[in-house]
């Protein structure tokens, strides 16, 4: 879920630093470790009942900004700091300019909107925009593999969405076909090239959606996921 506090924060129920809430020790348990005053071992492990997983993933939107805050702020409480400091050092991630790879990207794609592969015109080709595929509210991600080029008007009416099948299968097809053109993009740009992380974080979203859950196609059109996977079209078919 994030950067964690240090080990040292104050504990307002004790006089003495500690790195963890102690526990009473259990014979079956083997990931015990000694905290800093040798007071005795507490596990650090954190154990999910089946389907705990699945439901954190799907809530996420929901539930990660709300556990930032909260822990931002027991941490500067316990500690004296400025919580809006605290919180943005902890969890921040920075969303940088991707005008660097527009052009490049633009040319990769020869012109045309990822989305609705219309041929940009001159005015569009001035206002032409990058996009998160895997939305930047879902996951914070600014690896070349998951910036994509859009008309402003697809850019905006895709906004935090996920997009539909025929995207994702496009998009997949891209990481394979020009995975060297993206890398050269990357490096000359200074951008991070991760295709196997990238991969994994939509893999990790789409593959738990419900198949209630609605796609973005296109301006106002959806399309639920439906009992088909995403599985096979995410996989990783190659070295890549």
């Amino acid at each position: 879920m994030g950067a964690r506090p240090s080990q040292s924060l104050q504990n307002p129920n004790t006089s003495h630093p500690q790195s963890g809430p102690p526990t009473t020790p259990s014979p079956t348990r083997k990931n015990f470790v000694v905290d800093r005053d040798g007071r005795g071992t507490f596990d650090n492990r954190i154990l999910l009942l089946p389907c705990v997983g699945e439901a954190l993933v799907r809530l996420h939107g929901l539930l990660r900004p709300l556990l930032h805050r909260q822990w931002a702020s027991k941490v500067a409480e316990l500690n004296g700091l400025e919580e809006s400091r605290l919180e943005e050092f902890l969890f921040g991630a920075e969303r940088i300019a991707l005008e660097p790879v527009r052009d490049d990207l633009r040319a990769l794609h020869d012109d045309r909107c990822f989305y609705c592969d219309d041929r940009l015109s001159d005015a569009q080709r001035r206002r032409l925009q990058i996009d998160h595929f895997v939305p930047w509210s879902r996951h914070p991600e600014n690896a070349i593999e998951n910036l994509v080029p859009a008309h402003e008007q697809c850019n905006g009416d895709k906004g935090d969405f996920l997009a539909a099948r025929v995207h994702a299968r496009r998009w997949r097809e891209r990481m394979e076909r020009s995975g060297s053109d993206l890398r050269l993009i990357a490096e000359r740009a200074g951008f991070e090239h991760a295709p196997s992380r990238v991969l994994s974080i939509a893999r990790s979203i789409y593959l738990r959606l419900p198949a209630r859950a609605l796609l973005w196609v296109q301006r106002d059109n959806f399309e639920a996921v439906g009992d088909e996977s995403f599985a096979a079209l995410l996989s990783a078919r190659q070295s890549i």
